[in-house]
């Protein structure tokens, strides 16, 4: 697909992921249109992983639940580009794979300490993932800003989205719910000298 045609067809699902977060969904639009080939990587188009995100570790779900796929892929050492293989997660659809993108850069620390989620543009942004050192590729920032330019994406930072929980989310909401209302319910004991 071209890239107009990848940026139409994801904006939605990349704008309900970013709400709330702090990250701009033209940032993660321009990168999904490079890191993807505008959805028709192999690894975007079969199993749902537009950001390359890498099953690192032997305790995380995708390796205990067997979602990943072993894939060769190009990363730049030394300011030489050499293939490798990679082990990458898979997803069951795209919206999933989009919400794990930033539950993973939300859960390492380094994006945080880089100021990612306390950008107030997207080019801000751009700067602090590349600084967090996200990609092998010295050019990458660069080629971001130049496709957030280019399709104007910035536009997409102005659409509220009605953010979808996962399975995940939806269980910390109702734990979360609980807990509230438990609050609420022992102090109105308490006020009322019930306890």
């Amino acid at each position: 697909m071209t890239s107009q045609q990848y940026i139409d067809t994801y904006s939605k699902d990349m704008i309900d992921a970013c709400t709330g977060t702090g990250l701009f969904p033209s940032v993660m639009m321009a990168q999904g249109i490079i890191e993807s080939r505008n959805g028709d990587s192999l690894l975007a188009s079969k199993y749902n992983n537009h950001f390359g995100i890498k099953c690192q570790c032997t305790a995380c779900a995708c390796n205990l639940l067997n979602q990943y796929v072993v894939m060769k892929t190009k990363e730049e050492v030394n300011g030489k580009m050499i293939t490798v293989d990679g082990k990458f997660r898979s997803y069951k659809n795209t919206y999933d794979g989009f919400a794990d993108r930033i539950d993973f850069l939300k859960s390492n620390q380094r994006y945080t300490r880089a100021g990612v989620f306390n950008a107030q543009t997207p080019q801000e942004q751009v700067d602090s993932l590349a600084r967090a050192g996200y990609a092998t590729d010295s050019g990458y920032a660069s080629k971001i800003n130049n496709i957030i330019y280019k399709f104007g994406l910035e536009n997409l930072d102005a659409v509220s989205g009605s953010r979808r929980l996962t399975s995940n989310q939806t269980n910390y909401a109702i734990v979360g719910g609980i807990i509230i209302a438990l609050t609420g319910y022992f102090y109105y004991l308490k006020t009322k000298k019930i306890i």
